[in-house]
């Protein structure tokens, strides 16, 4: 009973994004998807058109530039992009007038513990997956962090 007055009393805090227990690797981003390998990684498709962006803006700096010719990507601290790695879906329209979305550089620290490593990358391709599905142009971030591979 105490827990349950405490979420809702939570619910109705005024805080933004209160922490909830959840899977956290959001299986409706991928609907349809095909996987890969024995962790069942989300594949990102290869575009029909290569697209080479002409600079490249972080997520936390994509509001101040001229979308155009331009390719977001997330080379910064995850905290700068934990709000696409929530909500990837509020991101779609604006993604669509930059050039380009480098699908998302969650860490993946060598001395980290090898299943953490897995859920990353794993939020790398299933956001990247789902903002293709949606329309934008997606290069996919390719990258490992220690000696075993993903």
């Amino acid at each position: 009973m105490a827990t349950k007055k405490k979420l809702s009393s939570m619910k109705n805090s005024g805080v933004k994004n209160p922490a909830i227990i959840t899977d956290g690797c959001n299986p409706e981003l991928v609907k349809g998807a095909d996987f890969d390998g024995i962790f069942e990684i989300p594949i990102i498709n290869a575009p029909e058109i290569i697209a080479i962006p002409k600079a490249i803006v972080p997520f936390s700096k994509m509001n101040k530039v001229n979308p155009s010719g331009f390719a977001v990507c997330e080379y910064e601290n995850d905290i700068e992009f934990a709000d696409l790695l929530r909500n990837p879906d509020a991101y779609v329209k604006q993604f669509k007038k930059y050039q380009a979305v480098i699908s998302p550089d969650a860490s993946l620290y060598w001395d980290a513990p090898f299943a953490a490593q897995v859920v990353n990358k794993y939020r790398n391709h299933a956001i990247g997956y789902y903002l293709q599905k949606k329309g934008v142009y997606v290069i996919p971030n390719v990258r490992w962090g220690g000696d075993k591979v993903l």
